[in-house]
């Protein structure tokens, strides 16, 4: 019973990230103007995160009963929650503003941040899919 409820919040960590990166974001940039989908993105990604967060730490919680070693694994995806929402996301916000003024070396900062918070998003992915397959694989 344990392992099907690690399963299923990994599962859902693992949905919302893929359905996130790859429909809503494109989406939200595509069919919303520059300026209108910079604002509804930065009004979604607090909550995404927040989700992310309490999802992974109550999978991390629930995995310490029952497999030790995937729980390291998803303190490691929770470390990337924390830094992309505390450290990365406000600083993007702060070079996006100032970008849009031809800063380039705000826009230059923003980039190296932007595509750091992609990294870390696509890294967190590949943890979520890692614990699934250990979870399944070797119950």
């Amino acid at each position: 019973m344990l392992l099907h409820t690690i399963l299923i919040i990994n599962s859902i960590i693992l949905g919302t990230m893929i359905f996130f990166s790859f429909v809503m974001a494109p989406l939200i940039f595509t069919k919303l103007e520059g300026e209108v989908a910079g604002r509804f993105i930065r009004a979604v990604f607090p909550w995404y995160y927040l989700s992310l967060g309490i999802l992974s730490l109550f999978s991390f919680i629930t995995l310490l009963f029952a497999n030790r070693i995937e729980a390291i694994i998803m303190i490691l995806f929770l470390l990337g929650v924390v830094v992309s929402r505390q450290i990365l996301m406000p600083k993007i916000n702060i070079y996006r503003d100032l970008s849009v003024n031809n800063n380039g070396k705000a826009e230059s900062m923003f980039n190296l941040l932007h595509r750091s918070s992609v990294g870390i998003n696509f890294a967190q992915i590949v943890i979520s899919l890692i614990v699934i397959l250990r979870l399944v694989l070797y119950p």
